[in-house]
């Protein structure tokens, strides 16, 4: 849902002004490249390997197939949540065995990361992700979705921090006492989507190489209970021991203000905006813990397989549609 500044202002007004201070926390590529999207494994966070390409057989337009909509090949750009559709992908070609081939350019992997550089102090795109959207996304129906970003909440919503902060959301407001300073809604709000300014760019690129309809699918919520061992955080843990846990309610206020801002980052270039399927949320909506990967800001295979069902349920629309 997005909501006009006046609407937002309003709705805010009562709790915000109460305090307004503080800061947010703050390759030639040719033959080599096809074979590498054929051949190359990524790996998952348990260590299993996950094979770039899966392909059932090329097959024909059947219009019994799919309510008449039939998609050859499933492109898949994005960062580290794009890995539970990934997973998930053997389980719906089960369900939907006539596509022919879904293939993930995940930009947080050889040979795409670095997917851009800074030359003369202009970023460059990596020139192995857009050879791979020439040979992909050009494809007779090619269904294009990304995962771009989407754990910067995580970063700013973990830990209260040294200056914690904190706002009124005028939309879901939880009535909960704020953990910090108290900031404006759209201060929070301007940051994010500076944060998520970058999809532009990248749908920029995308679309210099072919018009494709493109859906983001939102990042998921937290679960409710923090499933990730301190040992594990890497760069947060010192934080984490420090200043400890922000509260469930806090996280998931982050998650929905960030989406939000994501949402309209997304609307600019007129991606749809994908959100989470409330089959894998619990009532206050909080991602259930069968479909959480077991960090606490990734999903598993189990959320994947429904956004994926939502994404061709979408597609069927579109091609009845027109």
């Amino acid at each position: 849902m997005i909501c006009s500044g006046s609407q937002i202002a309003k709705a805010g007004q009562r709790r915000t002004e109460a305090h307004l201070s503080g800061d947010l926390l703050t390759a030639p590529m040719g033959q080599f490249l096809r074979d590498m999207l054929r051949e190359t494994s990524c790996f998952r966070l348990d260590g299993r390997s996950i094979p770039r390409v899966y392909s059932v057989g090329l097959r024909e337009r059947n219009n019994d197939i799919c309510g008449g909509y039939f998609v050859r090949h499933v492109i898949g750009i994005g960062h580290s949540h794009l890995d539970c559709f990934t997973w998930a992908w053997r389980d719906f070609r089960s369900a939907f065995p006539e596509q022919d081939s879904y293939t993930p350019i995940c930009l947080d992997q050889p040979p795409f990361r670095p997917h851009y550089t800074l030359q003369d102090e202009t970023l460059v795109p990596n020139p192995a992700w857009i050879e791979a959207m020439r040979e992909l996304i050009t494809k007779p129906d090619a269904v294009v979705f990304l995962c771009l970003g989407g754990s910067e909440w995580w970063h700013w919503s973990l830990t209260p921090g040294p200056n914690p902060y904190d706002f009124v959301d005028p939309l879901e407001d939880d009535g909960a006492d704020p953990i910090g300073k108290i900031i404006p809604y759209e201060m929070f709000m301007d940051h994010a989507r500076a944060a998520f300014s970058g999809i532009r760019r990248d749908v920029g690129h995308i679309r210099e190489i072919a018009p494709v309809p493109l859906v983001q699918f939102a990042p998921p919520p937290p679960p409710r209970d923090l499933l990730l061992d301190v040992e594990k955080m890497i760069n947060l843990k010192d934080w984490v021991l420090n200043y400890g846990v922000s509260p469930p309610g806090f996280r998931l206020k982050i998650w929905r203000a960030a989406c939000r801002a994501m949402e309209e980052v997304c609307a600019s270039v007129d991606v749809h905006f994908l959100w989470p399927s409330n089959d894998n949320l619990d009532a206050e909506g909080y991602l259930n813990v069968n479909a959480a990967q077991g960090d606490s800001f990734h999903a598993n295979d189990k959320y994947g397989l429904s956004q994926l069902q939502r994404l061709y349920a979408r597609c069927d629309n579109q091609q009845e549609v027109s």
